[in-house]
């Protein structure tokens, strides 16, 4: 088990089950006696409630999931309304950043792993402009190749930073462009 809230929940249930939380008082029947007055079949729903919350945790934690959606019309309508700029053109300035990477060096490195990985063009949109601090934005239109192999290269590189900032990453659907949140 990874996550630490998990092993809280069942050493919970671990406990409820062995009575330790519920029969603090021992003047009220103890759950172990099933035959005592108004707890018949209790402990059968404290199982069903304990199997419901971990489905539902689990379901809450994954480390992240894949979309079948493809996200072409929204990418476009990023694309013409919100004035992009390929990474190409202010990345390189000395300053500029990708969303809440400190350093301009370290966003470049983003930048290159994407180009390298076969990203045609990577467009960013809803650019802060600040010409003392450099030019910033956290939202990215990866334009994908035609070859699947290169296609798959450029998903591989997204899928970790969707499932970082919470989102399921892409599948290859035929889509021409991908949505890369980075912050």
């Amino acid at each position: 088990m990874k996550h630490p809230l998990m092993k809280m929940i069942l050493l919970i249930s671990r406990n409820i089950a062995a009575n330790k939380f519920i029969n603090h008082r021992p003047e009220l029947p103890s759950l172990r006696d099933s035959t005592a007055a108004g707890y018949k079949g209790v402990r059968r729903k404290m199982n069903k409630i304990i199997v419901l919350i971990f489905v539902v945790f689990l379901a809450g934690c994954s480390d992240g999931g894949y979309t079948l959606e493809n996200p072409d019309d929204f990418c476009n309508r990023m694309l013409t309304e919100n004035n992009p700029e390929e990474l190409k053109v202010w990345l390189y300035d000395g300053k500029s950043t990708l969303g809440e990477i400190q350093t301009n060096s370290e966003s470049i490195s983003l930048a290159d792993k994407a180009y390298n990985s076969g990203a045609v063009n990577i467009f960013g949109v809803d650019i802060e402009f600040d010409p003392e601090l450099g030019n910033n934005t956290g939202r990215l239109v990866v334009e994908l190749p035609t070859k699947k192999d290169k296609r798959q290269s450029v998903l591989n590189w997204a899928a970790p930073i969707a499932h970082e900032q919470g989102f399921d990453a892409y599948s290859d659907v035929g889509q021409q462009y991908i949505y890369v949140s980075l912050d």
